[in-house]
């Protein structure tokens, strides 16, 4: 069943590339609206969640940002099938970057990069953005559980430029790729397993996060680059690179909490200003303190 999915989205992937890449943000309102009001897959949660969250928006502000995150949803996935194992150069027409000034900052320091990400914006094609200014890039994931379809998942990526690192046990890859003068990116915004991560704020609301990107920061000395993208009206996506944030000052537990905290925030900032580009319906608040 696993080989028939893969052969399905493979299908998918070409239909789609018939479309002009304009027609992607209708099919995308068109597929979000059935997702979100026929389907309504988690809107429930999405919703509690925007309540406890966003309390200072209205009930029908709340319900526009929803809408507006299926919607998103959709058109992110037509475009991952439309550039679905393309070159970076494919994507770069379609992306203006803002801040490069600071990644020039980071290359001064003559060492590696570490990326701070979310699932803000567009965070697959996000990747194929960032290879356009500095290769290779390394990103922490999770590893899927269909095999057929993570090893698809992966050789997408890695054609596109992406050195995936698994995120059991990845802190040695890192550290390596780091010393090699590589850049490394970690996804902030998941919900953690309570052993494994650590609680900070996010929206008022206590989130257990990894502390991984400030341990690497810490032990590697490596300052961390806040980076997002988002979907503009018109189609085109603005890459953001954000000042970067220097490590801290030592490994002990207060240092990596503040570390953590930090980063959430500028995510939390940054999904403020961008509520309908990030995914509300992840239970990212699952696991709760004792």
């Amino acid at each position: 069943m696993s080989l028939v999915m893969v052969f399905l989205i493979r299908g998918i992937a070409a239909l789609i590339r018939l479309f002009p890449y304009s027609m992607l943000s209708r099919l995308g309102a068109a597929l979000g609206w059935f997702l979100g009001h026929i389907i309504r897959h988690r809107r429930g949660l999405v919703l509690d969640a925007l309540a406890r969250s966003l309390p200072e928006r209205t009930p029908a502000e709340r319900v526009q940002i929803a809408n507006g995150m299926y919607r998103h949803l959709a058109t992110l996935a037509l475009e991952c099938l439309y550039f679905s194992g393309q070159h970076a150069n494919e994507f770069s027409t379609y992306l203006d970057i803002v801040g490069r000034e600071h990644l020039e900052t980071i290359r001064a320091r003559n060492g590696g990069a570490l990326a701070l990400m979310g699932h803000i914006g567009n965070w697959e094609l996000m990747g194929l953005g960032a290879t356009t200014l500095w290769n290779p890039i390394n990103v922490v994931v999770k590893t899927m559980g269909d095999k057929a379809v993570n090893n698809y998942w992966r050789a997408s990526r890695e054609k596109m430029g992406l050195h995936l690192l698994p995120s059991a046990n990845a802190a040695r890859d890192c550290i390596k790729a780091l010393r090699r003068k590589e850049a490394v990116a970690l996804i902030l915004d998941q919900n953690m397993r309570r052993q494994r991560g650590i609680f900070v704020n996010f929206f008022g609301q206590p989130a257990n996060t990894t502390p991984g990107l400030a341990v690497l920061s810490a032990v590697s000395k490596t300052p961390v680059v806040p980076i997002y993208m988002i979907r503009k009206d018109n189609g085109r996506h603005q890459f953001h690179i954000l000042p970067p944030i220097d490590p801290p000052t030592d490994r002990s537990d207060e240092s990596i909490h503040a570390a953590t905290q930090q980063y959430t925030k500028i995510l939390e900032d940054i999904i403020r200003a961008h509520p309908t580009q990030w995914t509300w319906l992840h239970k990212r608040w699952r696991t709760k303190p004792e």
